[in-house]
């Protein structure tokens, strides 16, 4: 915010006249949305204060160049004893992931892993019998996704069932296998 400044002017600069045109005034807040851009072209803007007074200097030009977002992840997940296992396909044009956890569905989420680059992540020493809710974002540099839709899952104890056989192998015959 500028120091007595009542209201906010933005102004788009123009490559065909040279010079900026009034983009929106009497702006109350120190934000401002605009929409209606094409992804991929870069806009010029500026920004200057208004007060009893009149219109104060124009602040330095900055440049953004608007980007469609990123492919929403979406999560299956397994528990398991102690641990929760996420996974997800690979979004196009993401270089990263986010895993996010809370132990509400509406959260406060915490990161548990930033600049994952796999498309799976596993969440060890939980506490069987609690639930525990995930998000997953996918990131490329400035661009990034939606969180996914929350996914949840509540680890437990193996209660009586038999371990995984071991020591399975596979001989093949004619027309057939023995296991």
């Amino acid at each position: 915010a500028v120091e007595n400044a009542a209201s906010y002017s933005i102004k788009k600069w123009n490559e065909t006249s040279g010079s900026y045109e009034l983009v929106a005034k009497e702006i109350a807040g120190t934000t401002y949305r605009v929409g209606g851009l094409a992804n991929g072209q870069t806009y010029r803007y500026v920004v200057s204060a208004t007060n009893v007074a009149g219109e104060g200097k124009e602040s330095a030009p900055v440049e953004a160049t608007p980007q469609s977002p990123l492919g929403t992840p979406v999560v299956s997940i397994e528990a398991g004893d102690s641990v929760v296992k996420l996974s997800w396909p690979a979004i196009e044009e993401a270089n990263q992931y986010i895993v996010k956890r809370a132990s509400s569905a509406k959260g406060p989420y915490e990161v548990l892993g930033s600049d994952l680059s796999d498309t799976s992540f596993t969440d060890s020493g939980l506490v069987n019998g609690t639930p525990y809710y995930y998000k997953v974002k996918a990131i490329n540099g400035t661009r990034s996704s939606l969180d996914s839709a929350v996914a949840s899952a509540v680890p437990y104890q193996n209660s009586g069932q038999p371990q995984a056989p071991q020591g399975v192998s596979a001989e093949p015959g004619n027309t057939d296998i023995h296991l």
